[in-house]
């Protein structure tokens, strides 16, 4: 498998569960993507220019203006290119690589072994790049062939076409979520706590939530004002043109959206009477009110403890950030959140246990009893019986033998560090000298390859083929999945940058039939990198200059690779318990959902745990075996493979044969779902 991309921007998050409901008054909000220039405070009256350089006069050039419009927010960068270097060469690829790479799908993508291109309009000029997705902008940026993270321009998607463009348009703006945050519906409210109050508050109408029908700060015609951000959360703003009168006053949704909100009741930056401990932010994002229903809210609540009962709270489908804004607030008033979240961390709690606790304190403002003791069982680390069923527990919920991860479960924020590291010992994670967690006991991966099963019986090895850095195994990493679906996606289609090479063994990648030697190249293949010093070197072929072989294939192989006994770094819990170690160059993790790195020494992976599958993903056999059944044929279907022929079913004949044969047969459900749990390996003892 190639060095890889995400192939998808994640549903949730990437790999961690990250809150995105922390409150913040957001004193350290970066305003200068919002002002001119770049300064705090921004100027509150911009002279704007006609095209014949006089300063326009806003009450004869420029059209009136309501005060207020209701707009989305542009944050994207207009980047203008028509100035630019050659710079971008770098990422274009020539006509010999893209030969006969796949069509762009309806994305305006095309893939090779799990790799990423698009086709560029670069001012009327065709072009392909590598792209990856920048997982912190969620945008696709073009990337070299070595890179693991992508670093080039952003592209934009053409509408109604499968090309991309290097400029945005103007009209192109962020996605921004109108949504309220009560996307799993409301929480029932706790109940009053006398009758007299039932009573004064039976029949009161909700109160409409502002993020029901927010109305955004247009910032083509109001800046921000001098005054930074009061202790409240209110930001001023202040409109470009006139005398700077007729202020408005906003607060700041969990997307980073300025709200427009009534003026606080007390004027900016005044301090409440009442319920000191909720800033007017915290009240706003929770219960969506504003102004002067903020000032009654606080004199309600601060007589009777909880909030009034003509509000509800916005429930988020993450009940970690709905105990900690919402009912641990109320119960802990004086606790800040980084307090609060770390009191709810010592509970060591579960996905199941924060739903049931969610559910408790909706209507009892208490930590349960059960609770409690589940909090005094997990801090005694070295009782065996508990911690054996907790790391039994955990495995299942957060489904840690198939998909291995969790909508908004964080473990490393959930449970003690001294619990999950006793936790994770329990569970059979090792940790090898570059602070990588790692398992021995994996039954197997999967890997789409274009070296045929006879390559690798001949060489008695599979070798390493993208050259990692050290950082993450011990010995030189080998990347292939944990999933069988992902291993058909990258059994799709040949990577044509290994089919410049004839054989594995090969040094120096060979010239095309249909070229001169001005395509060959003096780099070294990728898996002639020697920074291990295990294992027995490899006879490389140090020819150059001959001529390739297998430029035309197009059949792909997916191997079940046996990794019983060797080192397997996986992708998913590095991220999810281990996630600061990679923090710490050199260390690095798998990039790619479900990868797994399996450390291999110089000489690679033996060639006795290398089994193809079949078409179907029915059964699967070993390269030996397949290259002993083929014979003196193999030489033939495998030349008839490197010349393009799809002759896929010959494999799959092969495999029969060697069924028919009494061998060694690896067999799978057939459902195409299997993960590496699933994998259970024949006995070739008595085969």
């Amino acid at each position: 498998m190639s060095p890889k991309t995400p192939r998808k921007p994640p549903a949730t998050t990437p790999h961690k569960a990250v809150s995105t409901n922390e409150p913040s008054i957001r004193h350290d909000l970066d305003t200068s993507v919002f002002v001119p220039h770049g300064v705090w405070p921004a100027d509150a009256n911009i002279p704007s220019t006609s095209s014949q350089g006089h300063v326009a006069r806003p009450d004869i050039d420029t059209p009136p203006f309501p005060s207020i419009e209701t707009t989305d927010l542009p944050t994207r960068t207009i980047t203008d290119y028509s100035q630019r270097d050659n710079s971008l060469d770098k990422y274009w690829l020539s006509e010999n690589f893209l030969r006969g790479m796949q069509a762009p799908n309806a994305d305006g993508l095309r893939f090779i072994v799990g790799r990423k291109f698009v086709d560029v309009d670069d001012q009327g000029v065709m072009h392909t790049a590598h792209v990856g997705l920048d997982e912190n902008l969620g945008v696709y940026r073009m990337k070299l062939l070595t890179e693991q993270n992508p670093s080039g321009p952003v592209l934009y998607k053409n509408d109604g076409s499968p090309t991309w463009r290097l400029t945005a348009q103007i009209s192109e703006r962020p996605a921004v979520n109108h949504e309220p945050q009560t996307a799993s519906g409301s929480a029932p409210k706790r109940p009053a706590s006398s009758t007299s109050e039932q009573s004064a508050t039976t029949g009161t109408p909700k109160r409409p939530r502002i993020f029901d029908t927010p109305t955004y700060i247009n910032q083509r015609l109001y800046t921000a004002s001098s005054r930074p951000p009061d202790a409240q959360g209110y930001h001023e703003f202040k409109p470009r043109s006139g005398d700077g009168s007729g202020a408005l006053f906003a607060l700041v949704d969990r997307f980073g959206n300025f709200i427009q909100v009534d003026p606080p009741a007390g004027g900016f930056g005044s301090q409440p009477s009442h319920l000191k401990h909720w800033t007017d932010q915290e009240i706003w994002q929770l219960y969506g009110i504003q102004g002067r229903d903020i000032e009654r809210f606080r004199s309600e609540a601060q007589v009777s403890g909880k909030p009034p009962q003509w509000v509800e709270p916005n429930v988020t489908d993450d009940p970690v950030a709905n105990l900690l804004r919402d009912s641990l607030h109320w119960l802990h008033p004086t606790l800040t959140w980084s307090e609060r979240k770390a009191l709810l961390q010592s509970y060591n709690l579960l996905p199941s246990q924060l739903s049931r606790l969610q559910q408790h304190m909706k209507t009892e403002l208490t930590l349960p009893q059960w609770a409690q003791a589940h909090k005094r069982m997990t801090e005694d680390v070295g009782n065996p019986h508990y911690l054996d069923q907790f790391s039994h527990d955990i495995t299942n919920e957060l489904n840690l033998k198939r998909h291995a991860r969790h909508d908004w479960y964080d473990p490393e924020t959930s449970l003690t560090h001294e619990l999950r590291e006793v936790l994770l010992v329990k569970m059979g994670y090792l940790r090898n000298q570059n602070n990588c967690l790692y398992r021995t006991d994996i039954p197997a991966l999967f890997r789409g390859d274009e070296r045929t099963p006879f390559e690798l019986a001949n060489d008695n090895a599979m070798l390493p083929r993208y050259d990692h850095q050290p950082g993450a195994t011990t010995h030189k990493p080998m990347s292939a999945t944990f999933s069988l679906k992902e291993g058909q996606m990258y059994a799709s289609a040949p990577d044509p940058e290994y089919l410049r090479f004839n054989t594995q063994t090969n040094k120096y990648p060979g010239k095309s039939a249909d070229s001169d030697n001005s395509d060959t190249s003096d780099t070294e293949s990728s898996a002639s990198s020697d920074w291990s010093d295990i294992g027995s070197p490899v006879d490389w072929d140090r020819e150059r200059n001959y001529q390739r072989t297998r430029e035309q294939q197009e059949v792909m192989f997916l191997y079940a690779l046996d990794t019983r006994n060797l080192e397997v770094v996986p992708h998913e819990e590095n991220h999810m318990f281990n996630s600061t170690a990679s923090d710490t160059p050199p260390t690095w993790f798998p990039s790619d959902n479900h990868e797994g790195l399996i450390s291999v020494t110089k000489k690679g992976l033996e060639a006795d745990r290398i089994w193809l599958l079949n078409s179907s993903l029915t059964k699967g056999a070993n390269v030996h075996d397949i290259e002993e059944l083929a014979g003196r044929w193999g030489e033939r279907i495998e030349a008839s493979t490197h010349a393009g022929d799809s002759n896929k079913h010959e494999y799959d004949l092969l495999i029969e044969k060697v069924d028919a044969a009494g061998k060694p047969i690896l067999r799978l459900s057939g459902n195409k779902d299997e993960f590496a749990y699933d994998v259970v390996w024949p006995d070739q003892t008595t085969a």
